[in-house]
């Protein structure tokens, strides 16, 4: 079962300890992706009540954090997401649902990275194959709006904070890259957290092939 976009849901910038946004999840073999800028360090991320499991986390040079979580088998129709820092202050969540994901076993790879460059890119080596990757990006100086090569955008706020994904699958396993690119001009810093996830395999019964001899 390929891996496919389902949906994404990306509220506006709020200032508070938490925000709280509706996302709805269509189809089967889901996960939800749960990503998050904040002034202070994020503290959880939750949808339908249920506890997202961190990725990874970065401190965004602009000032804040940003955060990437995930949701195996998340609940499908219309839920909560939940995010929350430790301190009140500025905060954001992003939300993005994929089909046909693995159902354990999920991240395949991740990371971050950051530079002042008109074009940023991150990658990974997978080694799962057919891996699809998964990227979001912050610059507030000079905004992240566009996709660079291999990387499509899903959306974000402000021209400032962005998600990406590859929108097809790395195959066969090897070395997979998303691109955000700048918009402004120089001298502010772009920061990236990158993760890849595997495709959901269908396990094959075998037959048993045991032979009695009388």
């Amino acid at each position: 079962m390929a891996i496919a976009f389902d949906a994404f849901s990306n509220p506006a910038n709020i200032t508070g300890t938490s925000q709280t946004f509706s996302h709805t999840c269509t189809g089967s073999n889901l996960v939800l992706f749960i990503s998050m800028w904040s002034a202070y360090s994020t503290t959880s991320a939750t949808y339908n009540g249920v506890s997202a499991t961190q990725i990874g986390s970065s401190f965004d040079y602009g000032g804040g954090y940003l955060s990437l979580f995930y949701v195996i088998n998340p609940a499908t129709g219309a839920n909560n997401v939940v995010v929350t820092q430790g301190t009140s202050g500025q905060i954001n969540g992003m939300a993005s649902s994929y089909t046909g994901a693995a159902q354990s076993s999920l991240i395949d790879g991740n990371t971050t990275n950051s530079a002042d460059a008109a074009s940023l890119t991150t990658s990974i080596t997978t080694v799962a194959d057919n891996c699809w990757g998964i990227l979001i990006a912050r610059n507030n100086g000079s905004g992240v709006t566009n996709a660079g090569t291999g990387t499509t955008k899903r959306g974000g706020t402000d021209g400032v904070y962005q998600l990406f994904d590859s929108n097809a699958p790395k195959t066969p396993a090897g070395s997979l890259s998303l691109v955000a690119d700048r918009t402004g001009g120089g001298g502010a810093t772009t920061n990236t957290i990158m993760a890849t996830f595997k495709t959901f395999v269908a396990v094959t019964s075998i037959p048993d092939a045991r032979v009695f001899f009388m």
